[in-house]
């Protein structure tokens, strides 16, 4: 029945999207901010703007010294989710 609902794709869809926040968050670590902030937005365009993810685009963005971009993906996540304290 799982088969025929299509859960093995979503499966497959969350681990990808789990695997590439985890690289985006190593590669914040190790310094590589703007192919961190790369891997973020790939992440929102294809999975949406959560709050908490928007959060997590920031610092990478604001390390790089964008501001705005930081700035930016805060003030997206406040829109969705004003109470969030994430940014």
């Amino acid at each position: 029945m799982l088969w025929q609902s299509g859960a093995p794709d979503r499966l497959q869809r969350g681990v990808r999207r789990l695997a590439t926040i985890g690289a985006a968050q190593i590669m914040t670590a190790q310094g590589r901010h703007p192919e961190s902030v790369a891997l973020f937005e790939a992440v929102l365009a294809r999975h949406g703007q959560e709050s908490k993810l928007l959060s997590l685009a920031a610092e990478p963005a604001l390390l790089m010294g964008d501001a705005q971009k930081a700035a930016w993906f805060c003030e997206q996540g406040l829109a969705g989710d004003p109470l969030n304290a994430s940014c």
